[in-house]
């Protein structure tokens, strides 16, 4: 019975102590819960925390002095919190208490792209044998169109009426928005594609895949084909210019080109010293510059009237999968197989990194500015679909002017 007594009043006064140790360092508690959501975004930020942590506490704990005084510790971590703050740019949602105001549900694989209708109001997501049109503002399914193969790209055409697509076996369709149905199914390529483009001013279709080769048609009829050999490797991305006189490509063995459509002449802008692959190339919205990302995560902007050609420093840890250009052209969002995201500002000679956007559990394969703002709407292997809050950032920071 004693021993039950003396063991009741132990664990009492250890509940007790552990009680009092919890309320007197409440506020190191708070701090390293914080320091570890921020772990979630950026690791540095977590392990560089968690040292003024453990410092604060046990200096709280032992009635000491270790190291820092504690009005010291609280300023360097307030300081160092804001710092972080300034550095990693959270989603929208984050910032309102973690709450998602939107939540894009409904892959089950990996989203391969994205694309706006015209007014922005509609969003299409490709994946392996669906394809979701999607409310951009609600974040609601609008259609979900099904298809026998996966779809690497696809985008609106008929003024939204009509979602087409590219994918498995070079199979082109073509999906009616309203009913779901596919009204289109046919093969036009040997090979599986990512490649696929249209010039509505000229009524021109064009498509590649993994032969080097650039196919061009009439739409809607497919017909007068004509062929142009850009290489020998796979082509991972293609883009008409809005008037059809020419167009871009880029290949796995790290070659960028300007093709003119009339003559099917050919200037490679660039090719990759070590053949890195080069998955992704577009132009600026007045076309005067284009922007592509290379195997190595380095992104290159090239001025179509100067020939100048300018590179970024490293930043993604791994592959580059997309770029794209913001409505003005003066900033770029680029993202990689590193799980995030990297925004530029472009200047006369230089890329200047603004920031970093983390939240993707897996490669980010698309990423979109919307075209009446600066936000920002992401895509990645782990199946989701992200909106991202920048633009107050991009014209409010002095060094992003």
């Amino acid at each position: 019975m004693k021993t039950i007594k003396l063991a009741f009043s132990t664990s009492k006064r250890l509940c007790k102590h552990c009680i009092i140790f919890i309320l007197k360092n409440v506020r190191y508690f708070i701090f390293f819960t914080l320091h570890y959501l921020y772990y979630l975004s950026k690791e540095w930020t977590f392990w560089f925390f968690l040292f003024f942590d453990i410092v604060g506490v046990l200096s709280n704990y032992l009635n000491r002095d270790f190291t820092f005084q504690k009005g010291t510790y609280f300023y360097i971590a307030v300081v160092c919190f804001t710092i972080a703050n300034n550095e990693i740019i959270h989603e929208k949602k984050v910032l309102s208490v973690f709450k998602e105001k939107h939540k894009y549900i409904g892959h089950t694989f990996k989203i391969n792209s994205l694309s706006f209708s015209s007014e922005t109001d509609m969003l299409v997501s490709t994946s392996d044998r669906v394809v979701i049109i999607w409310n951009t503002y609600t974040a609601k399914i609008i259609q979900r169109l099904q298809c026998p193969t996966w779809i690497g790209i696809g985008f609106f055409i008929n003024n939204d009426k009509n979602v087409i697509g590219i994918g498995g076996n070079g199979n082109f369709f073509n999906w009616d928005v309203k009913t779901g149905n596919i009204l289109e199914n046919k093969k036009i390529l040997d090979s599986d594609s990512v490649g696929l483009t249209l010039c509505i001013k000229e009524n021109l279709i064009a498509a590649a895949g993994k032969d080097g080769i650039i196919h061009i048609w009439d739409f809607p009829d497919f017909t007068n084909e004509s062929i142009i050999k850009f290489g020998d490797f796979e082509i991972r991305k293609i883009e008409f210019s809005k008037n059809g006189d020419c167009l871009i490509a880029c290949d796995v063995s790290g070659n960028v080109g300007l093709i003119t459509i009339k003559n099917k002449s050919k200037n490679y802008i660039f090719r990759h010293p070590e053949n890195e692959p080069i998955r992704y190339v577009t132009f600026s919205p007045n076309e005067d510059k284009l922007a592509f990302i290379d195997g190595s995560g380095f992104v290159y902007c090239y001025f179509i009237n100067t020939n100048q050609l300018i590179k970024s420093q490293k930043s993604h840890e791994d592959m580059g999968l997309c770029c794209q250009f913001n409505h003005t052209g003066d900033f770029i969002a680029s993202s990689g197989q590193d799980n995030k995201i990297i925004l530029w500002r472009v200047g006369k000679s230089k890329l200047s990194k603004l920031f970093s956007i983390f939240g993707h559990s897996n490669a980010v394969t698309s990423v979109l500015f919307c075209k009446d703002s600066n936000n920002l709407i992401s895509a990645s292997r782990d199946n989701k679909i992200k909106y991202w809050n920048i633009d107050f950032l991009l014209f409010n920071w002095d060094y992003a002017k």
